[in-house]
């Protein structure tokens, strides 16, 4: 059974879309759809993405967003990396209340639908085929991952 939020717009962009078959940095993404997976045994959303810019325009890409709680910072930082939190505050190591941004009470994935992003592809070998996963996804005005020091962390800057 789907939920109500499902939302798929593929049927909008041209046959001729091909999915993304590399690697790649610095992707301009929009998101296209989303839709439950609820055959998987475990909660989770398939993203799909269209790349809006640069030699690999008007290609797709897939990546599915587990709602467990081992999982559950990659769909946090895609909905930070959207645009779509609150301000809210937490506690820092000093005990010292700071300001963060968090994810309202009131999201659900399919508000991800025509957001943009910028995150990068990256090969993996399953059993018995290579996929590409999105990772380091950041809002659009972040600098490129070549001009950040060191890798992003998935759950210590999002105090949830």
């Amino acid at each position: 059974m789907l939920n109500d939020w499902d939302v798929d717009r593929k049927d909008l962009l041209k046959n001729d879309t091909t999915y993304l078959s590399c690697e790649a940095k610095n992707l301009i993404l929009e998101v296209q759809g989303v839709k439950s997976l609820p055959d998987t045994g475990k909660p989770g959303v398939n993203v799909t993405f269209i790349i809006k810019d640069g030699p690999y325009t008007t290609q797709l890409i897939s990546n599915r967003y587990w709602n467990t709680p081992k999982a559950v910072w990659r769909m946090r930082r895609l909905a930070l990396a959207c645009g779509l939190f609150e301000l809210g505050t937490t506690f820092d190591e000093q005990g010292n209340e700071v300001q963060c941004k968090k994810i309202g009470d009131n999201f659900v994935p399919g508000m991800l639908v025509g957001q943009r992003l910028i995150a990068d592809s990256e090969k993996s070998q399953g059993e018995d085929k290579v996929f590409y996963n999105i990772t380091n996804e950041r809002p659009i005005d972040t600098k490129p991952v070549s001009d950040l020091d060191g890798d992003i962390k998935p759950s210590e800057d999002l105090p949830f």
